[in-house]
This record gives structure tokens, C-alpha cells and sequence, in this order.
């Protein structure tokens, strides 16, 4: 009786071994199918190119859907599998883990998903709806994949650091060639038979080519660099990723996009705030600053003779030797600290830290109240020189300030159907023509045909309306919060805070286009991944 109840009770161990086995494979599968999509989205997709720069945007589409939907295929089946599997074993694997650990940014994606398919069914541009406006492919197909790549890395990623080095590497290697470019190389050929002073030659660099696309790919990758470089513990590692970092920096200046040094500038004051903690962090804070003022310093004392992008009229106008200044000061500052650092001092003093953290707080909310005066007062207006960009008007950024009043008239005179549902996913173009819109401009863009408003939130509005626009400002807002409230505890919500910062600030005068939105959402789930389950 007892030799048949131990063999009796071996079969279920077997059984119950075979059915973790299982499962261990089955997630295994999963996860390594999500590591391959990361690696094809943000180490090859951005250096992807064809023909060099003809038809670049159309290979980046056409790459970017059919990678897409390569794993959209393996996904559906991997879920079939999964389902089968549970039926099997009884077990629900990280499925049932992430529905548990689902947060508000899950909602607002899936949420903002819907309401694209809701704008579509109801936009009179169905045709352009689909696929989006040519040239732009930023339609509901576009928007749908993104939701999967947000869902596919939410469920599978296994919160491996090699994600954040092979993003690093991309930028980096995108950076160099961004350089080489404005300083006259040309390593790909990229620029043969093109004229010299024609407006492909000054305005596409590196592999993403349009500088409004580069500014925001290198903007939204720059927070990857910033962790990798200031929570490296390894003094040669540390070193690298400082290089990397100083090369990024140095694309984002050159690139011509004024947007993106908008951007920079919100996220070092964010950054400050963030790394006012330590003495350690903010020594690495000055240390990213010293990389910003060598490398004008380098260019003010070499003299370097920039390809300007079509644009600017007024060549290296930062070029001054005042840039010494700051340079020689967080030098100084830089080893002063240091010397502490190996002496075994940590903590910054209490009063110390909250004065860095007012800082970034006074200096933010003083140029909003300068840029509001100067709406309202002339004499605050003249006292700051007169500038244009002080004050808001048709010209205002590069005629963006005509081109948002009119698209605002134009949705709020508008019907109803078109109020509530948008004109359909990435229609702007078609809407814009039918209305016979003219934005009247001088210089290389003048009486041109926009497809999209140069501001993401108008263009959403128009695109998705009002309800639209709210589910897409709540995917902002609930990743800020989520991100927010780990910032100091965990390395991702590190990376997921600043990239959301930026891209929001960057986006203000940009638009979704295919080089930088899905990545943006690739990000955006490995920040929700890494908070909601653990770095």
C-alpha cells in the first residue's frame, strides 16, 4: 500500500515539473521576441536608410510598418500558443501579471488607440485617414502599431539593461554622423551630386535626414546618454557614456532645430532639480554642464566653419569667448567636489539642496512671466531688446505664430462632427487644402502647403478633437505622475520622466512623424514596465 502511494505521489511531480517547463519556455519565447523588436526599433530602425537621402521618409515607413507587423504576427501567435498553454497548465504566466500591475498610462494608450479608429469612421478623408497624409504615413495604421509596440513591450520586455545600451549606441553613432555633417564630412556619401547650397544639402543630416525629425529623435534618446553617464559607477565606463553624451549634445546644437535646444533647456533645469540630492549627483550634474561649455569653447577657439542649415542668416552667433567663463568655473567647481567625493563626503548640506531645487522652479517660472509681460507691455518688450521671439505674433517662430491662429479659427468655425471627432488621424493636409488656407511667408517656405500645424497639440486637436486631444495629453500627464513619484528610487521612471519632458517641450513646435512617435511610445512602456513591476 505505501510502494503504491509513493509512486502515486511521483507522477504529480513530474507532471507539475513538465507544466513549469513549459512555462518557462513559453515566456522565454515571448521575452526574446520583444528584446528582438526593441533591438530592431531603437538600435536599427533610426540608422536604416536607402539610397541615401532619396526618398528617405518613405524607406522609414515602409521599415517601420513591415518590422511592425512581422511582430505583430509573431505576437498574435504567441498569444494563441499562450491561451492554449493556460487551457493546459491552468497558468496565466505575465499576462495575468501585467493586468495586475496596470496603471492610468495603460488606459490613456488604449484609450487614445480607440478613439483614433472613432475619428476615422467618422472623417470625411478616409482614403488619407488609412495610411496618412503622403509623405507623413502617420494614419490610423501608423497609430494602431504604435499601440501595439506600447502593449507588446509592456507585456514582454524583461526589464534587461542591454535595452538602454544598444539605444545609447544608436544615438551616439546618429550623433557623429549629425557632426560630420555640419563641419563639411560626408562618410556615406549621403550628400553626392547634391549642390552645395541647395536645401537638401543644409537641411538633411545624419540618417534621419529633416532636421525638425533628427531634433526630435536626438531630444528623445538624449535621457538614455544622461542615466547611462550619471549612474555609472565605473570611472572608464563613466567616461564613454560622458563622450557619447558630449557628442549628443553637440548634434543638438548643429542640427539647425531651435526646438530642441528648448527642450535641452527644460530638461537641465528638470535635471537639476532631480540630481539636487547627493553630492555625488551633483557633481555629475556640473559635469554635464562642463561638456555643454567645452564644447562651445572648442568651437569659439577653432573657429569652426559650420554647413548652416538654410534657415539661419546669422552664422555662429554663439561663438564668443565669454564661454570661457563658465568653463573655467565648473572646472574648478568640478575638482573641488571630487576632492570631497574621495575624502567620503556625501550629503549635501539641507539648505543647499533645496536652494538647487528653487532654482530650476525660479528660472522656469521667471522666463514664462517675462514672455507673458512682454505680451502685455511694450516697455518690458523694448527693455529686453524688442525681440521677436519675446513676443507672440504671425512671424513667431519661423511664422508657426500665423500658422496656429489660423488652424485654431478654422477648427472652432468648423461643424460639429469635425469639433467632437477631429478630421481624422493625420488629415491636416487634406483639411488645410479644402480650406484653402494660405499662410503667407517669406524666404524659402513662402505661400507653402502645411500637413500638419507644427505644434502636436494643435494638430491633435484639429486631427482628433477635443476628446482625443484629452486621451493623448492624459497618456503626458499619467506617465509624468507615474514616473514622477520614482524619479530618486528607479533608474527607468529616471529615463521615462526626462524623455516624456522633453519630447512634450520639443513637440510644442514639432509634430508626430515616424522617426521619433513610435519610439517615443517604445519608451513610454519601458518606463510603465520598469515602475509598475521593478526596474
Amino acid at each position: 500500500m505505501g510502494k503504491k502511494s509513493k509512486k502515486q505521489s511521483s507522477k504529480p511531480n513530474k507532471s507539475i515539473s513538465k507544466k513549469s517547463s513549459e512555462k518557462i519556455l513559453y515566456e522565454e519565447l515571448f521575452t526574446y521576441a520583444t528584446g528582438a523588436y526593441l533591438f530592431m526599433i531603437l538600435a536599427v530602425f533610426p540608422l536604416y536608410v536607402r539610397d541615401r537621402f532619396v526618398y528617405l521618409a518613405a524607406y522609414k515607413v515602409v521599415f517601420y510598418r513591415n518590422i511592425s507587423l512581422l511582430f505583430l504576427g509573431i505576437a498574435v501567435i504567441l498569444v494563441i500558443v499562450g491561451i492554449i498553454l493556460k487551457k493546459k497548465i491552468g497558468s496565466s504566466g505575465f499576462f495575468a501579471k501585467v493586468w495586475k500591475t496596470r496603471g492610468l498610462l495603460d488606459a490613456f494608450v488604449i484609450a487614445y488607440g480607440l478613439w483614433n479608429v472613432v475619428s476615422f469612421l467618422t472623417c470625411s478623408y478616409k482614403s488619407d485617414a488609412i495610411r496618412g497624409f503622403g509623405g507623413w504615413e502617420m494614419g490610423l495604421i501608423t497609430q494602431g502599431l504604435m499601440v501595439f509596440g506600447y502593449f507588446f513591450v509592456r507585456i514582454g520586455w524583461d526589464k534587461g539593461k542591454s535595452v538602454w545600451y544598444y539605444a545609447a549606441a544608436a544615438l551616439i553613432a546618429e550623433s557623429i554622423l549629425v557632426v560630420l555633417n555640419r563641419t563639411g564630412n560626408d562618410p556615406l556619401g549621403f550628400y553626392k551630386g547634391l549642390d552645395w547650397f541647395s536645401w537638401s544639402r543644409r537641411n538633411l543630416l545624419g540618417t534621419i535626414g529633416n532636421i525638425n525629425w533628427l531634433c526630435g529623435y536626438l531630444v528623445c534618446l538624449l535621457p538614455v546618454l544622461i542615466y547611462l553617464y550619471v549612474f555609472s559607477k565605473i570611472f572608464w565606463v563613466r567616461t564613454l557614456w560622458g563622450i557619447g553624451l558630449y557628442l549628443a549634445f553637440a548634434a543638438i546644437f548643429l542640427q539647425g532645430s531651435r526646438s530642441g535646444i528648448l527642450a535641452l533647456g527644460a530638461g537641465l533645469l528638470a535635471l537639476l532639480f532631480i540630481l539636487s540630492d547627493t553630492l555625488e549627483h551633483i557633481t555629475r550634474y556640473l559635469q554635464i554642464l562642463f561638456c555643454i561649455c567645452i564644447f562651445w569653447t572648442q568651437m569659439t577657439l577653432f573657429r569652426v566653419d559650420l554647413i548652416e542649415p538654410m534657415h539661419l542668416d546669422t552664422p555662429n552667433t554663439v561663438y564668443s569667448p565669454l564661454w570661457y567663463i563658465p568653463t573655467v568655473i565648473l572646472l574648478a567647481a568640478i575638482i573641488v567636489l571630487n576632492l570631497r567625493l574621495k575624502k567620503g563626503d556625501k550629503i549635501l548640506p539641507k539648505g543647499l539642496s533645496l536652494t538647487l531645487r528653487i532654482i530650476p522652479i525660479a528660472l522656469a517660472g521667471g522666463a514664462l512671466l517675462i514672455f507673458l509681460l512682454c505680451q502685455v507691455s511694450d516697455s518690458v518688450w523694448n527693455l529686453l531688446g524688442a525681440k521677436g521671439l519675446l513676443r507672440f505674433s504671425d512671424e513667431w517662430g519661423s511664422y508657426r505664430g500665423i500658422l496656429w491662429k489660423e488652424s485654431l479659427k478654422n477648427y472652432f468655425s468648423g461643424n460639429v462632427k469635425d469639433f467632437l471627432f477631429g478630421i481624422g488621424p493625420d488629415c491636416y493636409g487634406p483639411w488645410y487644402t479644402d480650406l484653402g488656407m494660405v499662410i503667407t511667408q517669406s524666404g524659402e517656405y513662402e505661400d507653402s502647403m502645411f500637413s500638419n500645424a507644427h505644434n502636436e497639440w494643435i494638430t491633435m486637436l484639429i486631427e482628433l478633437g477635443f476628446p482625443g486631444l484629452f486621451l493623448y495629453m492624459g497618456i503626458f500627464a499619467s506617465a509624468f505622475a507615474a514616473f514622477g513619484k520614482k524619479i530618486r528610487k528607479n533608474p527607468v521612471a529616471f529615463i521615462g520622466f526626462l524623455t516624456v519632458l522633453l519630447y512634450f517641450v520639443n513637440q510644442f513646435f514639432s509634430f508626430q512623424q515616424i522617426c521619433v512617435t513610435p519610439i517615443f511610445f517604445v519608451l513610454l512602456a519601458l518606463g510603465e514596465k520598469g515602475v509598475r513591476e521593478g526596474e
